[in-house]
């Protein structure tokens, strides 16, 4: 800073003073050194935000989809291996689908026409519905018709559920992802 000229006047001289400190402000304000600095510290917490979000909206995805290939391979063992089934044959499904994936803990269950245990094996049902809504009905003959609608004959049919509670890495994430069960179901028809 400059000082004043001593021949001025003392007014004159807080005027000076203040015109200099006004164009230090200018100089201030046209000087852009840091300003990158300041606006990584503006959207750092923006960006941080959206990276953990879609961590976890992408893990979530990934679960669902560890879930939904795990009960399909519980589907497939029911296929193979259901048209004799053993005393286990509920168990083993369920110990499958409990085995093809790491996610736990995993709540499965297995329901063989419309029971969770074979002694129902030999019964044959229409059931009517998605495997997420399903309306077993009552047992019919094997092999009858089961309505004009679906052209499809009485048979055996398991129905393989799990179900799994995705927790987020970001507690405020619960209200994008949140911490409602993922639930994959597969029924196949055995005989």
């Amino acid at each position: 800073m400059t000082a004043a000229p001593a021949a001025l006047s003392s007014a004159t001289r807080r005027i000076w003073r203040r015109a200099q400190t006004l164009s230090q402000y200018a100089k201030l304000w046209h000087d852009r050194r840091g300003a990158a600095a300041v606006e990584f510290a503006l959207l750092a917490p923006v960006l941080m935000l959206m990276l953990v979000t879609m961590t976890d909206l992408a893990l979530a995805f990934f679960a669902q989809s560890q879930l939904s290939a795990a009960v399909a391979t519980g589907a497939q063992y029911a296929y193979l291996y259901g048209q004799a089934p053993a005393s286990t044959f509920v168990s083993d499904v369920g110990s499958v689908v409990s085995n093809a994936t790491t996610l736990t803990p995993l709540t499965s269950t297995v329901t063989f026409n419309n029971r969770t245990d074979t002694s129902n094996a030999s019964a044959c049902y229409c059931p009517t519905g998605t495997a997420r809504n399903l309306t077993w009905g009552s047992a019919v003959t094997c092999g009858s018709n089961c309505g004009a609608a679906n052209e499809v004959t009485a048979g055996g049919y398991v129905l393989v559920s799990a179900s799994y509670t995705f927790h987020p890495i970001f507690p405020a994430d619960t209200v994008i992802t949140g911490n409602t069960p993922i639930t994959q179901s597969f029924l196949v028809r055995v005989h």
